[in-house]
């Protein structure tokens, strides 16, 4: 939270709390190959391949994202969040927690006229991002993208991070996967579909590496 104000309950941290999800399932795999071959194993997971991993659910959402809908996809309101548009490129960005600095992101995007609109007499967090309640940042959207969509998406978020609000461009999945890091992960493989022929998937997010002779409780291979 801010300096002198009562502690803020923090949201659910995906990134760290995926992999060790994905670190049981790795070591339950490494056990298994231990128990065939004797054969010991270091299990490597990636935060970022695992984000990548669970985003897959809400894919589908991309090919057509009028018409799939679903829990993942709606959570509170429909349709499904797509991000802010901006001159260039979709941004996230969630309210500064600080009143008066909320009021200074209006004023510095050139929207001060509607801090007297009713709809912007409630919390800043309900009304930009969707952390908030209900549908009211669904409501304000048009507002904030008549503002947003007169800027670069670069330029728009050092004022958001000027004003203490939190921000970021939104990757199309092309330009996700094409990333040098997420090459790195060797995240994207292609597999043969015994219909579709070669097609491209992400896989699982953990590695096995450094495959070693176990030395304890050593066991045969079994069928």
């Amino acid at each position: 939270g801010l300096a002198g104000e009562e502690p803020v309950r923090m949201g659910p941290d995906m990134a760290s709390a995926g992999p060790s999800l994905f670190a049981v399932h790795g070591i339950l795999g490494a056990l298994y190959h231990k128990w065939r071959t004797g054969e010991g194993q270091r299990i490597d997971v990636s935060m970022l391949a695992t984000m990548i991993h669970q985003k897959g659910i809400t894919w589908t959402s991309m090919i057509d994202p009028d018409e799939w809908a679903g829990f993942y996809c709606e959570s509170y309101v429909r349709p499904p969040e797509t991000g802010y548009n901006t001159a260039d490129q979709p941004v996230t960005a969630s309210a500064p927690r600080d009143p008066d600095r909320f009021r200074e992101l209006m004023k510095a995007i050139d929207i001060e006229d509607y801090l007297e609109h009713p709809l912007f007499q409630n919390p800043p967090s309900d009304l930009l991002g969707s952390g908030g309640i209900g549908d009211m940042a669904t409501q304000a959207k048009p507002i904030w993208e008549e503002a947003f969509t007169k800027r670069g998406s670069d330029d728009l978020l050092e004022l958001i991070h000027n004003c203490g609000a939190i921000g970021s461009q939104i990757n199309t999945y092309q330009q996700l996967l094409s990333h040098p890091q997420m090459k790195a992960l060797a995240m994207v493989s292609e597999m043969e579909h015994p219909a579709l022929g070669k097609i491209r998937c992400t896989i699982v997010p953990w590695r096995m590496d450094g495959v070693h002779k176990a030395t304890l409780f050593p066991c045969q291979e079994r069928s």
